[in-house]
């Protein structure tokens, strides 16, 4: 049966329009099945769903119309958590394991939570928020996913008068973004873009019920939930992972015979690294995914190399439009700097300032039109506005087409692919010349001593000239050589590109997500100018 058409019967005729909907039929199709596996813990579909009801049971009849905070390790209980809000109708804000205690607590007060499902230990880091809010609590068993309520809400409505919202286009869940280029915003994500992302992923990966996939990235990761998304609605296998150590990864997808693993670039570096060591080991791999940042041609083809027979697929997207582009694997060493071309139901338009179409190859700012648009900020109009704008030559009123600002400046080639050339809002302006940080990063990322790169420009002092700065992580075992380096970006880049300072770092400061931290970035190159001067 190809569970990517509509099922009668039990589910009925139409497809599912919610997480907990594709859980419904995941369980009625594959019962038996292991669903999720973390460490020696495991769940058939038939369990998860019999869990996801019975922790709903737990507080369906205590809860009152609002918002469901999920703080925990990524892991089964994190993702069955997930779909028991699915399954409640609440609107759920998945809080980052990594982040502090009082940044979860601004989360959830903005978003106006009404029950928080927490571990012990995270529930006594909230203690003092909870003391001066009015959530609900319930207290999670990390191996069993069970839940068991401490403490109802201080106000709430009975069961009956809840309004779920299990429409298309209702509220499914909140995603803060990275903040990695400014301050965290709450991305207000419908259940049709959550369907939807996991139906196109599915389809051009080519996901079915025999897949085993590891799961590496955090769900509160637009690119981490689609997989989750995904591999439920193919009824697959997704095995949970904390990734530390490059070593333990790689033994994770031996031991669980894993086909499929979807990274951020940043990662690269150590888990080449780790199969090179290795050598001739034979994983199961059937695909692999990398989005979230820079590719290197360099690095690319070390991954092709050291995954002989495994599709690679770069993909791109937003948190505010979850999936835009992916580029095929046959085109990935062929194509440098290339995210691909639009994924099914999207347009990608290639605009200038004034909003008219850029021409083959003219750089612009790319805008993701069609399906996956969500629905704005949470609770901040001004930022929707500017983001979520109105699709050129369209007629203003109730009805007018939204397309996404990207803010990645991008040119689109007569084959339709799209090639990266930066961020809008990174660009600086040195010695009267315009330029993109990114592109002194490529230039590195090009040397196999680097494994990650993050190129910041600091302002000068007293009408002194600014400099820019690269900071840089070796690869393992590897000390950079700065000279060389410089040397390096001298024969490759202008005069103006090449950077003033380079600083070598074992770990370079990276977000939640995975990517490069620009924000901690600017501030250690205020701190080096300043102790320079």
């Amino acid at each position: 049966m190809d569970i990517r058409e509509p099922l009668t019967g039990r589910i009925g005729a139409f497809p599912p329009q919610t997480l907990y909907g594709l859980l419904e039929r995941a369980s009625y199709i594959a019962p038996r099945k292991v669903a999720l596996v973390e460490d020696d813990h495991s769940f058939t579909w038939a369990e998860v769903k019999a869990r996801v009801d019975s922790n709903t049971a737990v507080i369906a009849d205590r809860g009152r119309t609002g918002v469901l905070g999920v703080w925990l390790d990524h892991g089964s209980a994190q993702a069955m958590s997930i779909m028991a809000a699915s399954a409640l109708g609440m609107p759920v804000v998945i809080a980052f394991q990594g982040l502090k205690p009082d940044e979860v607590a601004r989360e959830f007060a903005e978003a106006s939570v009404s029950w928080i499902v927490v571990d012990s230990w995270r529930a006594s880091q909230l203690a003092s928020a909870a003391d001066e809010s009015d959530w609900g609590i319930a207290l999670v068993d990390q191996a069993s996913g069970e839940w068991s309520v401490v403490r109802n809400p201080q106000f709430y409505e009975p069961a009956a008068r809840l309004q779920r919202q299990t429409g298309r286009n209702d509220l499914a869940c909140v995603l803060f973004t990275s903040g990695s280029s400014g301050a965290p915003k709450g991305v207000m994500v419908p259940h049709r873009t959550i369907i939807e992302g996991a139906e196109v992923v599915t389809s051009y990966l080519g996901i079915t019920d025999d897949d085993t996939i590891v799961s590496v990235l955090p769900l509160s990761f637009d690119y981490g939930l689609n997989q989750l998304a995904s591999t439920v609605f193919a009824a697959a296998t997704i095995v949970f992972h904390r990734f530390l150590v490059a070593a333990d990864l790689v033994d994770v997808l031996l031991s669980n015979r894993a086909t499929g693993l979807a990274v951020v670039p940043t990662m690269w570096p150590t888990i080449l690294a780790e199969l090179e060591r290795r050598g001739e080991t034979e994983l199961f791999l059937r695909y692999v995914t990398t989005a979230g940042g820079l590719h290197s041609l360099e690095t690319l083809k070390r991954v092709n190399s050291s995954l002989p027979g495994v599709e690679v697929f770069v993909m791109y997207g937003l948190t505010e439009s979850f999936r835009s582009t992916f580029l095929e694997p046959s085109q990935v060493l062929l194509r440098e700097h290339c995210i691909g071309r639009p994924v099914p139901g999207v347009q990608i338009l290639v605009l200038r300032d004034d909003g008219s179409e850029c021409d083959v190859n003219e750089v612009g700012e790319l805008h993701h039109r069609g399906v996956f648009i969500n629905l704005g900020y949470l609770n901040n109009p001004d930022a929707t506005a500017e983001k979520y704008v109105p699709m050129p030559g369209s007629i203003p009123g109730p009805l007018t087409e939204h397309i996404v600002r990207s803010g990645d400046l991008v040119r689109k080639d007569a084959a339709g692919y799209i090639y990266y050339v930066g961020r809008r809002d990174n660009q600086i302006k040195i010695s009267g010349f315009r330029l993109s940080p990114e592109e002194v990063e490529l230039v590195l990322l090009a040397d196999p001593s680097i494994s990650n790169a993050g190129v910041v420009y600091q302002g000068g002092r007293n009408a002194e000239p600014g400099q820019l700065i690269a900071f840089i992580e070796g690869t393992e075992g590897t000390i950079p050589d700065t000279s060389y380096l410089r040397r390096l970006c001298r024969a490759r880049l202008p005069h103006y590109a090449v950077p003033s300072r380079f600083e070598v770092s074992t770990r370079l400061p990276r977000t939640g997500t995975g990517k490069i931290d620009y924000m901690q970035l600017r501030v250690l190159a205020a701190k080096e100018v300043a102790n320079y001067d």
